[in-house]
């Protein structure tokens, strides 16, 4: 694995590592000059996991009062379970996709660039969490409404969204593994359903 930066990682780091993952992300190879691509770059690249965790768990909490009224049950689900159980129904569904990935990987012969994927992809999944923020906060708050599922509005964002995870993980595959179109977008597919999966399979094992 080359190296294109060896540094301490500090905030500015975070914040290069994150705008370098924007373009990947926009199909733009030439983003992957401003990572650190070296085998500490790899491990210092789970640290967006921690970064992503106050935008995850205040997304949990306005989650929460969503579901709350919806226990049907004696005992209402309490808070720091609720989000106790996301966070960790989320961590282990990023871990399969990551061994998926490999899986994938090393059946067409790119597992050799595994570690780039993983280093772009968890830099990615933290400037898509910047970005889908304000986004995901609004539908959030809409969702509120007698009428949300119906509004045109709230459906509009859930879509974009979905669009771009989608795209943007498709561009990092792409790139990253240096594959073609069609192998990047079974990539896509199978990584949102296994996701999909864990996430909500464990979910349901905590009675969420």
């Amino acid at each position: 694995m080359a190296s294109s930066q060896r540094s301490p990682g500090g905030i500015n780091d975070v914040i290069r590592y994150a705008i370098a993952s924007v373009d990947i992300m926009r199909g733009i190879p030439q983003g992957l000059a401003g990572l650190d691509l070296s085998a500490s770059g790899f491990w210092r690249s789970f640290m967006a996991l921690i970064w992503i965790l106050p935008f995850s768990l205040f997304l949990d909490f306005l989650g929460y009062g969503l579901v709350t009224p919806q226990n049907t049950g004696d005992e209402v689900v309490s808070l720091p379970y609720y989000m106790f159980a996301r966070e960790l129904s989320s961590l282990l569904a990023y871990l399969v996709a990551l061994v998926v990935i490999y899986g994938i990987a090393r059946s067409i012969n790119v597992q050799a660039n595994y570690p780039i994927c993983v280093i772009s992809y968890n830099w990615g999944s933290l400037a898509l969490n910047v970005i889908a923020f304000p986004f995901v906060v609004t539908t959030s708050l809409m969702a509120r409404g007698e009428a949300a599922s119906g509004s045109p509005l709230l459906l509009l964002i859930v879509f974009g969204l979905t669009v771009v995870f989608a795209v943007a993980t498709y561009n990092i595959i792409r790139i990253t593994l240096q594959i073609s179109s069609l192998p990047a977008i079974l990539f896509v597919f199978v990584i949102t359903v296994v996701e999909m999966v864990v996430f909500y399979s464990m979910l349901g094992l905590f009675g969420i």
